[in-house]
């Protein structure tokens, strides 16, 4: 019986262990071109787009998006005015 308390002891030791390095703290932001899993782990100026850090954000902008609908009869000269 003994024998199988310590070898529970040494497993629950060795796994807290393990946890303790896997949680060391954080990394340093990544460079463009690095892996990552959020935009925390990117450089300021970057984001995280598909698990890479750029600043490439055409992959989350659809086409056209921000360009302002003008209407087919309003000549381009008006379709700032109200």
């Amino acid at each position: 019986m003994a024998r199988n308390g310590m070898t529970r002891r040494a497993v629950r030791s060795l796994g807290s262990g393990l946890l303790l390095l896997a949680c060391s703290g954080p990394k340093a932001p990544g460079d463009e071109g690095d892996g990552c899993f959020r935009a925390e782990d990117c450089q300021l100026g970057l984001v995280c787009v598909e698990r890479l850090c750029t600043s490439d954000l055409s992959p989350l902008v659809p086409e056209g998006a921000g360009t302002p609908a003008v209407p087919a009869n309003v000549p381009a000269s008006d379709a700032g005015a109200p």
